[in-house]
């Protein structure tokens, strides 16, 4: 029997409502006595735990707690999971520390740490699964066989994925950038309409459904096969970009290149100001 430890950090609780669409195949796992769930914020109640085969961690560090809770669910598991873009990139609420956050007027005291990190920043992790919230068909592939690796798709990038249409490399510069999708059609790639775009760089695996419901990708499956290597990834998706701007355009298109290209992996930047420090455990 597999004993699962359901981990909840500073987030949206996107990924657990996610988590919870596929209770059916927990339960009958459940019911099969193929695992049990000793510690679940959202589903038990229940304050701690002694041992767990697997937690499955979403959200990120964000607060002094946060960074206790998963310290513990590390030293009580022996197979760490982060689940959702929080949890392997930092994820969109990362931003924060582009400013000083200060917790003001009838609010409990929160005891925030100096920067939001993802979990490898602070602990080991095991396995991977990004998105925001994670596609359907990997979570189904990882409830379905928690202990064996996901397929992975290395190498693969969204636009692999897309079903439009995409004109010949070189064929032409991006004189500009649009900051709207009225008017654009449908079928054809959005970054040759110069809708910002950045599925030339985000990992597969996510289906291109962004890009298949006419709005461009943000990066949420991460900008590198390796949860570690965002850095390397983001610099590789600015000098692709770049490469196909026309060179005036470039520095009005890359102004906000934090919200462009890290709207997800800021916090995992490793160029971005330190002001704290994370230890691995």
């Amino acid at each position: 029997m597999i004993k699962i430890a359901l981990e909840w950090l500073t987030g949206c609780e996107g990924c657990e409502v996610s988590l919870l669409d596929y209770l059916g195949h927990i339960l009958r796992m459940l019911e099969g006595g193929e695992v049990k769930i000793v510690y679940a914020p959202l589903l038990l109640d229940v304050e701690d735990y002694d041992r767990a085969d697997i937690a499955i961690t979403t959200g990120s560090i964000r607060t002094v707690a946060d960074e206790e809770r998963i310290k513990r669910a590390r030293a009580k598991s022996k197979y760490l999971v982060a689940l959702g873009s929080c949890a392997c990139f930092g994820g969109i609420h990362g931003l924060a520390d582009l400013n000083a956050l200060n917790v003001t007027g009838d609010m409990p005291e929160i005891s925030l740490r100096a920067t939001l990190e993802p979990l490898w920043k602070v602990v080991r992790v095991d396995s991977a699964i990004p998105g925001c919230p994670p596609p359907e068909k990997l979570l189904v592939q990882f409830i379905g066989n928690m202990l064996s690796p996901l397929p992975t798709s290395k190498g693969k990038r969204v636009c692999d994925e897309c079903m439009r249409k995409r004109s010949e490399e070189g064929e032409k510069k991006i004189r500009s950038i649009r900051r709207d999708t009225v008017g654009i059609d449908a079928e054809r790639c959005l970054l040759d309409q110069s809708v910002p775009c950045i599925g030339f760089a985000t990992s597969s695996g996510c289906g291109a459904l962004c890009p298949s419901l006419n709005y461009p990708c943000h990066g949420c499956m991460g900008l590198d096969d390796d949860i570690e290597g965002q850095s390397n990834g983001i610099a590789r998706a600015i000098s692709a970009l770049a490469s196909v701007l026309e060179m005036d355009e470039v520095e009005d298109a890359l102004r906000d290149p934090v919200g462009f290209f890290m709207k997800f992996s800021y916090p995992s930047f490793e160029l971005r100001e330190r002001k704290g420090n994370g230890t691995k455990g």
